[in-house]
């Protein structure tokens, strides 16, 4: 007989108070990003039952003979080998039987196609694939669709709050409104294996068939899969994709589908309501609600440094989530989430994409299949503001990091750890008034810029002319 003081009791019963490990996000950067649901797998199971055989508990009523008398000794018994054989064939009929029992009472599932029960995190990819296939197979692009038709996407105003006839919609309405303008997005690494690697959300354009999503769902795909919320299933054709936004255009045979309908995300107000549908984690038509907390986010997308307006909310982005619609309270989308530009150090945070930003990248890509005609300087910089400057004794400006060698910049006489101070005579201090100023450049033109330069201890200010580059 063991007994344990209070102490073993307590680190018994911590022990035995253990949780599971809930399901991953990413799921596919989730980033999580992909996020694939796994517990412990290969982990060994802690051992819950500590005891300390050589302390007995004292005070207690009980008396041991053998802890206070070393001398005397308990008898070993004796069993004989025809008993132990006996009791082993009985414990192997006994779990034989048990086996029988479970492996005809469980249920045979067919392999009808259908999407699994277990999700994946945005393109994330399962854990159960052969680490040996070939590494092109996962950068394989879906059959392609014929782009070249020109679609716009047409934005209606938010309506008069005091129109009777148009009145604004609690959740419940926008979900029944608007669910069936939102699809499943289920992702295929290998064309010849089953089993889906991905999964996210898209948002129904048109009614024959134009669906948008986030580029990160489908990038790794060789097969795309869309399910509409009655079920029904189709292949999904790529149109065209943009890595630097984040965006995607997927096509499907369809006629009369429930298109989205779009509204003019500039019209969104601090505090303003708001509903995200998506799929996350494979839960088809999730609807979550929360409010706009911040308006014209200038957002880094995780492909580059790339920025995108986005729309900052406090409802749940969660990957499956990418892709699929933010909705004002009249039915209107109003922004395409993406849980790239998702915050995964502080909780309610996330941000869509606005539409009123998303539109000219979403035409360019139905039309041209990719976007065209985008320039870049070459060149890596920290900005620093007018009041940082002063607060450091520096100057204002962007102080240069690095220079890509393949650009035409780099043969303009720039050096690392100069400073930009103007680019076309205008003051430059932030990413943002870079790109608006060569936003409507083409590769090839030419950029005059002022630069500031220590040497020996004091500072002289030179001028350098550049040509833009490609970077389509």
């Amino acid at each position: 007989m063991e007994n344990f003081n209070n102490d073993n009791k307590n680190e018994l019963d911590t022990e035995n108070n253990t949780t599971g490990i809930p399901p991953a996000e990413h799921q596919p950067n989730s980033g999580s990003e992909f996020y694939g649901n796994r517990s412990n797998e290969g982990n060994p199971i802690p051992n819950q039952y500590y005891r300390n055989t050589n302390t007995f508990p004292t005070n207690n009523g009980y008396y041991n003979h053998a802890q206070n008398n070393p001398n005397l000794h308990k008898p070993k018994n004796k069993v004989s080998g025809l008993f132990i054989a006996v009791i082993t064939l009985l414990v192997l009929l006994f779990s034989s039987a048990i086996l029988i029992v479970v492996i005809f009472s469980t249920p045979i599932q067919s392999d009808t196609g259908d999407k699994p029960y277990f999700s994946y995190g945005d393109s994330d990819y399962d854990d159960n694939y052969d680490a040996n296939l070939d590494d092109n197979t996962f950068s394989q692009s879906p059959p392609k669709y014929d782009y070249g038709d020109e679609i716009g996407i047409e934005q209606n105003s938010k309506p008069n709050p005091n129109n009777a006839n148009s009145p604004a919609l609690n959740a419940v309405g926008v979900a029944k409104k608007v669910s069936s303008s939102v699809v499943e997005i289920w992702t295929y690494a290998h064309p010849d294996r089953f089993e889906p690697n991905g999964q996210g959300s898209g948002i129904v354009l048109t009614k024959d068939g134009y669906i948008i999503t986030n580029a990160h769902v489908i990038e790794s795909a060789s097969k795309l899969l869309v399910i509409f919320s009655d079920g029904t299933e189709r292949e999904a054709l790529l149109v065209g994709m943009d890595l630097k936004t984040d965006l995607a255009v997927l096509k499907v045979e369809g006629q009369d589908l429930n298109a989205a309908i779009f509204g003019n995300s500039d019209e969104l107000e601090l505090g303003e309501d708001i509903i995200t549908i998506g799929s996350p984690s494979g839960l088809t038509g999730t609807i979550t609600k929360g409010i706009v907390s911040g308006l014209n986010r200038r957002i880094v997308s995780d492909y580059d440094a790339y920025q995108m307006n986005c729309i900052q909310i406090d409802a749940a982005i969660s990957p499956g989530n990418s892709g699929g619609a933010l909705v004002n309270m009249y039915g209107q989308v109003v922004g395409i989430n993406s849980s790239k530009y998702v915050s995964h150090e502080i909780e309610g945070i996330g941000f869509a994409i606005s539409i009123n930003e998303a539109r000219p990248i979403i035409e360019a890509l139905i039309k041209d299949g990719e976007i065209k005609g985008r320039v870049r300087i070459g060149i890596v910089f920290i900005p620093v503001s007018d009041t940082v400057a002063e607060m450091s004794g520096d100057v204002a400006g962007l102080h240069i990091q690095s220079i890509d060698d393949e650009c035409d910049i780099a043969r303009s006489g720039l050096r690392i750890n100069d400073v930009i101070t103007h680019i076309n005579s205008v003051k430059v201090t932030t990413l943002e008034q870079v790109q608006d100023l060569i936003s409507d450049k083409a590769a090839g033109d030419k950029i005059s810029a002022t630069i500031y330069r220590e040497h020996s201890g004091e500072g002289e200010t030179l001028e350098i002319t550049f040509k833009l580059e490609s970077d389509d």
